[in-house]
């Protein structure tokens, strides 16, 4: 693992084929790894949703599926990525996936036994959310660390896609088999799932990274990160706009569920490849990464995206054919994964490596905060105001937010050379 000092923030050029990180036999076994965890996520995320649906009926709920799973990283991704940075990760990563193993194969069964309430499905998800929230920033800064270091960017991007392509598969495999059987059996095939991710690891022989400055206790550990971050101008515009753009983003797969079901009249099948529609349009967006970015400006990336998922949300608002609905929803893909790039990009490539794991937490906390309470509020606007007249406030408040560019720019960082520092993006 090397180590490097840059004068900017700013995102580098990408250089070289997309899929080199591939040549990395750690980085494809891990990569395909979580490619595989990240489908039995996505087939849980349909069963879930699907299977509150089906008890309440209610906006206010459904939406809380996502708030569910969301709030976990806000509460405990800053302690998380503190601990990553301080302990082994591969020990620590080991933990995390077998207590998230644990959470889901009890979704499982306690569904199959029909035991399953509102209260205690959303318990469950935010069991399993809280094993996500411990792992993510560890995650996140490890896989690039796998690559040469001119090859960071791409490995960002793949990390991206990772998640985009599963989402175009998942969703569609968790719609057929919770059609042909039960939420339940849905549950316990995402369990299965991290058998994948926890072999990975245990084959995984880590290096324990070379420590610059002494090592620190937990607490001063977090107070160090929280200091850093604040203290950076750049990283504080990045978690402005991050947290603007999820807060009004959320609702749009928040709300999917009742858009398929009272709009388009469709079955968990329906609604499954509506979903698979994203990952489809999110795939096909990472294909073509590379040449916006040489031609964009990272605010103008985050605009675009923006504006993108906007018209999304006047769609499923307003427009209730489902081939339209389809076609929209593989363009909010491609939307989707470009604010997420820019954003992601942006703030790994401003944090050095003493700080990158519990940096990454504190953005962590503000994107998938902003996910929770968005995706909480939207659905109790929905519940009372109706579902179209909020997702137009939400398409409002999307297209408007890029106005806050205006005042808040992107801006490079500039770095002391004091503490070893990394020029390469972590994974998305």
């Amino acid at each position: 693992m090397r180590s490097a000092s840059t004068a900017g923030g700013g995102v580098p050029p990408v250089t070289g084929s997309a899929w080199a990180p591939f040549g990395h036999r750690l980085f494809a076994a891990m990569w395909g790894a979580q490619f595989v965890s990240n489908v039995g996520g996505w087939m849980q995320t349909v069963a879930a949703q699907w299977l509150m649906l089906t008890l309440t009926g209610s906006a206010a709920y459904v939406a809380l599926v996502q708030t569910a799973a969301s709030l976990p990283i806000v509460l405990f991704a800053v302690a998380a990525g503190t601990i990553g940075d301080l302990v082994d990760r591969r020990r620590f990563l080991l933990v995390t996936q077998a207590m998230m193993l644990l959470a889901a194969t009890a979704l499982g069964v306690l569904a199959i036994a029909g035991l399953v309430s509102p209260w205690l499905l959303l318990a469950l998800i935010f069991a399993v959310g809280t094993g996500q929230a411990l792992t993510s920033p560890t995650w996140q800064t490890l896989q690039p660390e796998l690559v040469a270091p001119a090859e960071r960017s791409q490995a960002i991007s793949l990390g991206a896609v990772n998640q985009n392509l599963a989402r175009a598969v998942g969703p569609a495999i968790g719609g057929l088999v919770l059609a042909a059987t039960s939420a339940g059996t849905v549950f316990l095939i995402n369990a299965a799932t991290f058998l994948a991710v926890l072999a990975v690891i245990a084959w995984w022989r880590s290096t324990p990274p070379a420590h610059a400055l002494p090592r620190e206790h937990a607490g001063e550990a977090i107070r160090a990160g929280g200091r850093y971050v604040a203290a950076s101008p750049a990283l504080r515009v990045i978690l402005l706009r991050a947290g603007l753009f999820i807060f009004f983003a959320s609702s749009i797969w928040a709300l999917l569920p009742l858009t398929a079901r009272s709009q388009l009249h469709l079955g968990s099948g329906g609604y499954g490849l509506l979903l698979a529609c994203v990952g489809v349009g999110a795939v096909a967006g990472a294909a073509i990464l590379p040449p916006l970015r040489a031609r964009l400006t990272p605010g103008s990336q985050l605009t675009a995206g923006s504006l993108g998922l906007a018209c999304v949300a006047l769609v499923l608002g307003y427009i209730h054919v489902t081939a339209v609905v389809a076609v929209a929803l593989a363009g909010g893909g491609l939307a989707w994964i470009l604010a997420l790039s820019t954003l992601n990009s942006l703030y790994q490539l401003s944090l050095p490596q003493w700080v990158k794991a519990r940096g990454m937490s504190f953005y962590l906390v503000f994107f998938q905060g902003g996910n929770a309470v968005g995706s909480a509020v939207m659905g109790i606007a929905a519940e009372h105001a109706g579902l179209s007249p909020t997702l137009l406030a939400a398409a409002a408040g999307l297209a408007l937010g890029p106005l806050a560019g205006l005042r808040y720019r992107f801006r490079p960082i500039r770095r002391k050379n004091s503490c070893p520092l990394m020029t390469g993006r972590s994974r998305a």
